[in-house]
């Protein structure tokens, strides 16, 4: 709920010809303050902002009572916020618990010893088992130690100014399609300059230092020595762990339209990331011709993803030479119009459009490495939203969208300013 639902209301006309500004804030105090207190670490200056969160929302509040939705704010869980700020200096982040905690308990000190008895004089053995238990675990959690002297932790790495978790790129070790032509390329997944743009990114790759104009010109005469390539349907980024396999914390799906096992059509999903800028080729020298140093997002996009490829092996070294270390992983994206500096005022939420080119949506070839994570975007709905937007059309009917920061705690760090 908390994903769209600021993004539903920006655009909503509130009745009585009130200030819709205030219902905004309201809603997303409440939200700020939701992500906030859920922080693995504080500091003085989270909390104090937490608490101006707090204080934002009851500046705000007034509206619903003008509405008519309440009467009167007497509720016990809007009054326990108060006591968050002083809770986590005396006792801790929040993390450490929850709601439903008592339930899992439940289950695991009441239910599971019960059902290991025998069902008579069954607190006793309920005692015993619950003993056991804990002596092997401590006896467990001993032995780990000693086999892990250096344990990994979960950091949170700021690459640039966005903020992002300490994570690595994972591509499956074989290709979700073997031999995709380009006719396939252009029509099944939506990629109708796959091959232009891929004839400058070759160039780009050759010659690093070629002016835009120059690039254009050599990639007119590049020839494709294969009219195939291999592609994958997923990216998954995975961030250290306890345990002996990273977790995967992330995931883009890039896909066409299929049919499953009943013959039931699966609409297509291209997903949108964020991606850093350096090594961009075309896309680089966009960056570079208007560098905004005072935006905090400069050198970073936003992309759709398309296609994720890479080329056959024997053509490698005939495409780009004795080039010392060609790309292997590459990802055709339509980009959108760059982060602004600003979020907009009302509601704190960053707006992109499609970045079009010559009337058309611009699109270029990246390293595929340069994806940084997936971006959840929300379209401007307006005051009413268009009958045939649903979620597997509207990245392609709508034209502007808001960078939701609400997707999750990842994305709240990176997209809150």
């Amino acid at each position: 709920m908390c994903g769209i639902l600021l993004s539903l209301i920006v655009d909503l006309p509130v009745p009585g010809g009130l200030d819709s500004s205030c219902v905004v804030k309201a809603a997303r105090a409440l939200l700020d303050f939701l992500f906030l207190a859920q922080f693995q670490c504080h500091t003085s200056d989270t909390l104090s902002r937490l608490e101006g969160y707090l204080a934002a929302f009851h500046n705000n509040k007034a509206v619903f009572l003008d509405l008519g939705i309440r009467r009167n704010f007497h509720i016990p869980k809007l009054h326990s916020l108060l006591h968050y700020a002083s809770s986590i200096r005396l006792f801790g982040t929040t993390d450490n618990y929850n709601t439903e905690q008592s339930e899992r308990l439940h289950i695991d000190l009441t239910k599971n010893a019960f059902r290991a008895t025998n069902w008579k004089d069954e607190y006793a053995q309920m005692t015993t088992w619950l003993e056991r238990r804990e002596k092997l675990q401590r006896h467990s959690a001993s032995i780990d130690r000693r086999q892990n002297h250096l344990q990994t932790i979960w950091t949170w790495t700021p690459i640039g100014p966005p903020c992002v978790r300490a994570q690595s790129i994972k591509f499956a070790q074989t290709p979700s399609r073997k031999a995709v032509s380009f006719p396939d390329i252009f029509w099944k997944y939506g990629a109708p300059l796959f091959q232009d743009a891929l004839a400058d990114f070759i160039v780009s790759i050759k010659n690093p230092d070629l002016r835009l104009h120059a690039l254009h010109e050599r990639a007119g005469n590049v020839l494709f020595p294969f009219r195939t390539v291999r592609v994958y349907h997923n990216i998954k980024f995975t961030a250290p762990n306890d345990a002996q396999e990273p977790e995967i914390i992330d995931a883009v799906h890039v896909r066409p339209e299929q049919r499953d096992k009943c013959g039931r059509i699966i609409p297509a999903r291209f997903d949108t990331v964020l991606i850093q800028g350096s090594g961009q080729s075309k896309f680089l020298l966009y960056l570079h011709q208007g560098l905004d140093l005072s935006n905090p997002f400069s050198g970073y996009q936003i992309g759709q993803v398309h296609v994720v490829f890479e080329l056959p092996d024997s053509a490698i070294s005939e495409v780009f030479g004795l080039h010392d270390t060609p790309p292997k992983h590459l990802a055709y994206v339509e980009w959108f119009t760059p982060i602004p500096a600003t979020p907009d005022p009302k509601h704190g939420m960053y707006r992109v459009s499609r970045l079009m080119e010559n009337g058309h949506r611009s699109a270029s070839i990246i390293r595929a490495e340069t994806i940084i994570r997936s971006v959840h975007l929300v379209p401007q709905f307006g005051p009413v939203m268009p009958q045939d937007w649903n979620s597997f059309t509207v990245l392609e009917l709508c034209n502007t969208f808001y960078i939701n920061p609400f997707a999750d705690v990842h994305s709240y760090l990176t997209f809150t300013r």
